[in-house]
């Protein structure tokens, strides 16, 4: 069904290994926050104020991040053609686009399972699961692996519509 072309393929890998550290990033504060979020589950609405302000914090560290990053990568892209990794740094680069707004969704599952509402995060999974899986077919047979990388943007964009809703019930409970 897709052409396969190693070494683009290889430039994905490549792109991939320094976008899952770019990850790490994020499920390493998702993990220092757990506990915390634990300690205010009690207080529903100190619990909320605190997944606000940690959102905040993590979309700064975030933001600064993506723009380091991509100050570096596009001169580097640019200006060395004959860099065998240049293909992967335009790839990478559209990754860390769309990881920016990882945080829009990442620390309400961490918040989730604070309060043992493991089952949310289940129905999320299931949910964007099966509405990514076709759309990433689809995406990478019209841009190959950059409809791999492009795909994750609906998906973060559901999540964070799920998730929305599911802190909107628990507010309502307030």
């Amino acid at each position: 069904y897709h052409s396969v072309d190693k070494e683009i393929i290889g430039q994905f890998a490549v792109s991939m290994m320094v976008y899952l550290g770019f990850e790490m990033l994020i499920q390493t504060y998702q993990q220092y926050m757990i506990p915390k979020y634990s300690k205010e589950k009690e207080n529903k609405k100190s619990w909320l104020e605190l997944l606000k302000n940690s959102e905040k914090k993590l979309f700064k560290y975030v933001s600064l991040i993506t723009i380091l990053s991509l100050l570096v990568l596009m001169p580097a892209y640019f200006f060395f053609d004959s860099f065998v990794y240049r293909d992967a740094l335009l790839i990478l680069s559209v990754m860390i686009v769309i990881w920016y707004l990882t945080p829009l969704m990442s620390l309400k599952g961490a918040a989730f399972i604070s309060i043992g509402r493991t089952d949310i995060n289940l129905k999320v999974s299931l949910i964007t699961s099966v509405f990514s899986i076709p759309l990433m077919f689809f995406l990478i047979g019209e841009y190959s692996v950059y409809g791999a990388a492009i795909a994750r943007l609906p998906v973060i964009l559901l999540s964070t519509i799920i998730f929305k809703y599911y802190l909107s019930t628990l507010r309502k409970g307030l």
